[in-house]
C-alpha cells in the first residue's frame, strides 16, 4: 500500500506545474458606469431625480442626438417590440457606427469650429471643410488630434480641412484676436475674450495681458488666397472662378515676424505682448512654431478634457456640471465638481475617445430621465420633417432627380437661415419667432410632406391598414415615437368618423402632428 502511495505521489510530483489562475484585469475606469457617482451627487445635494423616460422617449432622444433625426416608423416599431434588456446599449452602439452619426456630428462641430455666419457658409459651400470632420468622426479620431490639427493647420483648405478653423475666424477682418478667442472658448472652456479691451470684468484672474498672450501665438500666422493650378481646378469643381481668371483657394501660412499689440484703456501707447498661456510663459521649443507650442499647452491643460466633457454633458443632458461649458474659470479650479473632474480624467485616459464618452453618458441614469424641453436645431428640424413625412421620397420617378436635390438643398438653406441665431452665430435653437412659425406652418416642406401621396409616410400608413385606430397609432409613432393616450385617441377617432375618414381629414391630422410642439422639440 505504501509503495502504491509513493508511486502516486511520484507521478504527481512529475506532472507539470500549472500557473495559478489570475483574476481578469478590471475594465478601464472610463468604461465604468456613472450611475453611482450621479446618484451620490443627487443625495449629497438633497435632490430628487426626475422620473425615468420610457423606451419610446429614449429612442427618439438618442436618435436625434446621434444622427440628427427622429426614428422612422419601422425603427420605432422594432425597438418597442424588442424585449431584450440590453437593447438601449445596442441602439447606441448601432447609431455610433453609422455614417449618419459622422455626418451629423460634423455638422454640429462645423458650426462650432467654423461658425454659422455668411463667411462660414460660403466657405462650406465652396470648399466643403465639413468632409474633413465627417472623416474624423467616422474614424473616431481622438479629440486631442482634432484640436491639435485645428490649432496648427497649414496649407490650403482643399487639402487640409482643418485650415478652415483659422480661415473662417479671420475672414471679414477677425484677425488673430478672433482665433485666440475661439481657441480659448472651444478647447479650454474660457470666455477670455472679455479681457480684450480691459481686464476681465468679473473674473479677476484674467488680465488684458492674458488675452493678448494667447493672441501672440497666432500673430505670425496669415490667411491668404492662393492661386490654384489647372490640375487642382479640374479636381475641385466647386472652386469659384470668373472667365479668364485663375481660381483661388484660402490657405494658411506662418511668417517670421508679427507681434500681439495691446493698448490699455484710455491709452494710445502700444505694448508688445509675448506668447503667454493662462498666466505663464509657454514658449516654442526647438523646431517648434508658436502655434505648436500653444497646442502643446492646450492639450496639457486640465481644462482641455473638462471643456469637451462639460460641453457634451450640456448638449446631451443639460446644465448640471457646475458652470457653463464655456465659462469654466481657470485651471485646477477647486469649484469644479467631482463628477466633472472624474469624467475629464477618464476622457483623457480613453485617448479622448468621443464615442466612448457619448456612450457612457447616454447609458447613464442622468440621460434617461425627464429633462426640460429644448428646441431642435435647424439641421435637426429639417431632417425631422424629411423623416416624419418621407418628403425626400415623394415625387421620385416623376421628376428630375437633380431638380429634387436642388429643391431640398434650397429648403435646407432656408431653414438654416430662418432658424439660425444671428447674435450667437454658433447657437442652434428654434425660439418661435414669427418668420420661423410662418416657415413651419406655410412652408413647402410641411405642406407638401403632409399630403397622402403613395411614397410619403402618410400614404404608406393609409395603405397599410383600413382601421382608423391603427392608422392613428402609426401616425403618432411616425411623428412622436409614441402611441396616443386614450384621452388623445378617442377625440381623434371621433373627428375622423365625423369626416367620414376622408383623405383630407387624415392630412389635417398628420400636418398637426408634424408641426406640433412635441414634434419640433427635443425632450
Amino acid at each position: 500500500m505504501r509503495a502504491a502511495l509513493l508511486a502516486v505521489v511520484a507521478c504527481v510530483s512529475c506532472a507539470p506545474v500549472r500557473p495559478a489562475a489570475q483574476a481578469p484585469a478590471p475594465p478601464p475606469a472610463w468604461t465604468q458606469p456613472l450611475d453611482p457617482s450621479i446618484e451620490e451627487g443627487w443625495r449629497t445635494a438633497g435632490l430628487t431625480p426626475p422620473p425615468a423616460i420610457d423606451d419610446g422617449a429614449f429612442l427618439r432622444r438618442v436618435t436625434l442626438d446621434l444622427i440628427g433625426r427622429p426614428p422612422t416608423l419601422d425603427e420605432a416599431r422594432a425597438f418597442l417590440a424588442d424585449g431584450a434588456l440590453d437593447k438601449r446599449g445596442r441602439l447606441v452602439d448601432r447609431l455610433l457606427a453609422t455614417h449618419a452619426f459622422a455626418e451629423h456630428w460634423a455638422d454640429v462641430y462645423g458650426d462650432l469650429l467654423f461658425g454659422q455666419d455668411r463667411q462660414a457658409e460660403k466657405l462650406e459651400k465652396q470648399f466643403d471643410p465639413a468632409s474633413y470632420l465627417t472623416r474624423a468622426f467616422a474614424e473616431n479620431w481622438g479629440w486631442d488630434r482634432l484640436a491639435r490639427e485645428m490649432i496648427t493647420a497649414s496649407g490650403d483648405v482643399g487639402h487640409n480641412g482643418a485650415v478652415a478653423f483659422f480661415v473662417a475666424r479671420t475672414r471679414g477682418g477677425g484677425g488673430p484676436e478672433a482665433v485666440a478667442a475661439a481657441t480659448a472658448r472651444l478647447f479650454l472652456g474660457l470666455q477670455i475674450q472679455c479681457a480684450q479691451c480691459h481686464d476681465h470684468p468679473y473674473d479677476t484672474r484674467w488680465k488684458q495681458e492674458d488675452f493678448y498672450g494667447l493672441v501672440a501665438y497666432f500673430a505670425r500666422t496669415r490667411s491668404k488666397n492662393e492661386k490654384v493650378s489647372a490640375g487642382q481646378a479640374m479636381m475641385m469643381a466647386s472652386l469659384p472662378a470668373k472667365p479668364g481668371k485663375v481660381p483661388r483657394i484660402p490657405a494658411v501660412i506662418d511668417v517670421d515676424n508679427g507681434d500681439a499689440i495691446m493698448r490699455r484703456p484710455h491709452s494710445t501707447q502700444e505694448l508688445i505682448v509675448q506668447p503667454r498661456f493662462l498666466g505663464r510663459a509657454v514658449m516654442p521649443g526647438e523646431d517648434e512654431s508658436r502655434r505648436q507650442a500653444l497646442a502643446r499647452a492646450v492639450l496639457a491643460s486640465d481644462l482641455f478634457p473638462k471643456a469637451m466633457v462639460a460641453r457634451t454633458w450640456s448638449q446631451l443632458i443639460g446644465r448640471g456640471l457646475g458652470a457653463d461649458w464655456d465659462d469654466l474659470g481657470a485651471e485646477h479650479d477647486p469649484k469644479h465638481p467631482a463628477l466633472l473632474n472624474r469624467l475629464a480624467a477618464d476622457f483623457a485616459a480613453s485617448g479622448y475617445d468621443l464615442k466612448a464618452l457619448l456612450r457612457r453618458l447616454m447609458l447613464s441614469t442622468a440621460y434617461a430621465r425627464e429633462v426640460g424641453v429644448r428646441p431642435l436645431s435647424p439641421d435637426q428640424l429639417f431632417r425631422s420633417l424629411l423623416t416624419e413625412t418621407g418628403a425626400a421620397e415623394m415625387g421620385r420617378g416623376r421628376a428630375d432627380q437633380e431638380k429634387i436635390a436642388r429643391r431640398l438643398e434650397q429648403a435646407f438653406r432656408e431653414y438654416r437661415f430662418v432658424f439660425a441665431d444671428d447674435e450667437m452665430a454658433d447657437a442652434d435653437r428654434f425660439d418661435g419667432s414669427v418668420p420661423q412659425a410662418l416657415l413651419l406652418l406655410n412652408g413647402e416642406l410641411t405642406n407638401n410632406g403632409s399630403r397622402a401621396e403613395p411614397a410619403g409616410v402618410l400614404g404608406r400608413v393609409l395603405a397599410a391598414s383600413a382601421d382608423p385606430a391603427a392608422r392613428v397609432d402609426d401616425l403618432f409613432l411616425a411623428t412622436l415615437t409614441r402611441r396616443p393616450t386614450a384621452d388623445e385617441r378617442q377625440p381623434l377617432l371621433d373627428y375622423l368618423r365625423a369626416q367620414r375618414g376622408s383623405r383630407a381629414a387624415y392630412e389635417d391630422l398628420f400636418f398637426a402632428l408634424v408641426t406640433s410642439a412635441e414634434a419640433t422639440t427635443r425632450h
